[in-house]
């Protein structure tokens, strides 16, 4: 094939057109046609059987330029595909050194694992008959929506039972853990909101409290303020029909449910958001009302009962219990008195904690020591209030614990070179030590690098088998609350710096850097 002069700079791209139309057969047609062009270009690369990819990322000379003839192209294609070496298997890591096995409470840890896999257990087999609860009680809010009311009972009559039964066998000591089950509160509050309906159908009254045994004020607020927002669908469907008597009475029970609920101090939280919804559906309320009074024919009357039962209600009855709201503002006021004081005197307790681990870092162990066992005698001083009402515990006394068992872990570590169980961490509870202890490798892997700066690498590898160690023995936990989990990622973090720094030291060694060499270090008290 004789091809007339190409330009140098045409060559590229007639190459490539030729590779995207011919395809596999470029390599055959056109790289004959390379050979034949005077010296190296820009373009003189091989097209190789797959097509364009090699000419484009211009990874493979050609022929000419490596000096080959076209029957060596298949040599130099089974030389790309042939392994000369041969491959082996990779060796094991080895495991930890026997030391910090035999310090590193291991029972303590299977103690809690068990602890936990119970817990987990209990709270799976519970899970699902309480979201069969929410289920019926979202179902019997339907149903009156639809004035289906036997169909409503019956679901709620169910769902009471399972409530019962659920409330004697919630699970062991999970006050202490951050308050009550969080399906059994979500399931209660469904209840209350559509047992509030029940009643308002058949009375005209909002529910109270005491006919409600399975909740107390933390689901029954959020209850009633969820049945308020029912009730402003019912008015919405009510006043289309103009049934002005229904939408009177929810009008007044909606009035006086926000009057009461303006006497409570919510603060910032859940509670305050749902709280601020009320507002809105008085409101809308007032809105339906005004509007429906202004249409021909439709007059406003006083005391009367919703169209669902025709129950007549005397006007003058109150359609909230004051008094009961009354204790419940009153016991919400102690409580949050009594959370204030606690937070007060955390503040200073989680300071001193805090202030311990700083003097370990340097050294000053009996300063430290000192300080923890001040915090020890305030916490035994809170205790009978913190037992008092579980609900306390949670929060900023909680964190003092665990700063607490963060500082006490650490300085036996130093001192002894041990991890304490949780038995020698009392008051602490599961929650509370294992983030103690999951803190600790933070402040050891601290330590190890300080360590690491004097040569000594005996104890930077024991500050790496305790944080292996630490994340071997949690890692198998199951059940653990959110907050302890997202702490696992931090101490995986903190082992591969172990790692790196070990492996560094391990360089320093292998260069034949001596630590005689290496100026003194100042004494450690340690």
């Amino acid at each position: 094939l004789k091809v007339p002069p190409i330009p140098r700079f045409l060559r590229p791209l007639l190459l490539a057109v030729g590779c995207i139309l011919l395809g596999e057969r470029a390599h055959a047609l056109v790289l004959p046609t390379l050979a034949s062009f005077p010296g190296p270009t820009s373009s003189s690369r091989s097209l190789s059987p797959q097509g364009t990819d090699s000419f484009r990322s211009g990874s493979m000379p050609n022929k000419r330029a490596r000096g080959m003839s076209d029957g060596d192209a298949s040599e130099v294609k089974q030389s790309k595909i042939t392994h000369p070496a041969v491959l082996t298997s990779p060796t094991l890591p080895t495991a930890a050194g026997s030391g910090s096995t035999a310090n590193f409470p291991t029972a303590s840890f299977i103690s809690l694992a068990n602890e936990y896999d119970e817990k987990q257990k209990r709270r799976d087999e519970l899970s699902r008959p309480l979201q069969s609860v929410s289920r019926a009680c979202h179902t019997a809010v339907f149903h009156l929506h639809r004035g289906e009311m036997d169909t409503a009972l019956a679901l709620l009559a169910t769902a009471s039972a399972e409530l019962q039964r659920v409330k004697e066998v919630q699970v062991a000591g999970e006050e202490e853990e951050g308050g009550k089950f969080g399906a059994f509160k979500g399931a209660n509050e469904a209840y209350v909101k559509a047992q509030a309906m029940v009643t308002f159908f058949q009375t005209g009254r909002l529910v109270r409290l005491a006919q409600l045994p399975h909740a107390s004020y933390h689901e029954y607020l959020p209850g009633v303020i969820g049945f308020a927002q029912e009730l402003q669908r019912y008015a919405l469907r009510q006043g289309a029909r103009r049934d002005m008597a229904s939408l009177q009475l929810c009008k007044q029970l909606v009035e006086a449910l926000n009057a009461e609920l303006m006497l409570f101090d919510f603060r910032n939280g859940p509670l305050r958001v749902k709280y601020d919804s009320v507002k809105y559906v008085v409101r809308r309320m007032e809105d339906t009302v005004f509007e429906l009074s202004l249409q021909e024919g439709v007059e406003v009357p006083v005391g009367a009962t919703p169209a669902a039962e025709g129950v007549a209600v005397d006007a003058s009855t109150l359609v909230v219990d004051g008094a009961e709201f009354e204790v419940m503002r009153a016991e919400m006021e102690a409580y949050d008195a009594q959370r204030e004081d606690v937070i007060k005197q955390c503040r200073d307790m989680q300071k001193a904690a805090k202030t311990s681990i700083y003097q370990l870092h340097r050294g000053n162990l009996d300063q430290a020591k000192a300080q923890l066992d001040s915090v020890l005698a305030q916490v035994t001083e809170m205790m009978p209030t913190i037992n008092a009402n579980k609900g306390l515990r949670a929060g900023s006394f909680s964190a003092v614990l665990e700063e607490y068992a963060e500082g006490l872990l650490f300085y036996r570590f130093l001192k002894d070179g041990l991890v304490l169980p949780m038995e020698d961490l009392q008051p602490c509870n599961a929650q509370e030590y294992l983030g103690g202890v999951l803190d600790l490798t933070g402040e050891v892997c601290r330590w190890a690098v300080a360590q690491a700066t004097k040569r000594e690498t005996a104890k930077v590898e024991q500050a790496r088998e305790m944080v292996e160690a630490v994340l071997g023995s949690t890692t198998s936990l199951s059940g653990l609350p959110g907050n302890v989990y997202k702490k696992l990622n931090g101490v995986e973090a903190t082992l591969k710096k172990l790692d790196t720094i070990a492996y560094e030291l391990s360089l320093t060694r292998k260069s034949g850097a001596a630590t005689a060499d290496a100026p003194e270090p100042a004494a450690n008290a340690e």
